[in-house]
């Protein structure tokens, strides 16, 4: 009989691998990663960004980095690199 965590971790894959569009293996090692602590890295889209600058009205940077699982001078540095590649700095 499976046990719960293992269904769990089962359905987590399945979530992963159609999230990302990968086969079940790569949904696994993403998975295993992720408990290990290593999270992978995503580059956020244009959308992602223009949410943090709108949040920023209203949250403090580490607020959002906490929303986006990384670090506050990491928002910060999202933010200006797409502010000055629009020209609004």
């Amino acid at each position: 009989m499976i046990s719960n965590i293992d269904l769990l971790e089962n359905y987590t894959a399945l979530l992963i691998a159609i999230d990302r569009e990968c086969n079940p293996e790569e949904a696994f090692q993403i998975l295993d990663k992720v408990c290990e602590g290593k999270l992978p890295r995503r580059k956020p889209s244009e959308s992602d960004i223009v949410n943090m600058i709108k949040l920023r009205a209203c949250m403090t940077l580490r607020e959002i980095g906490a929303l986006y699982g990384c670090d506050a001078s990491t928002i910060c540095i999202r933010i200006r690199k797409y502010k000055n590649s629009k020209g609004m700095i």
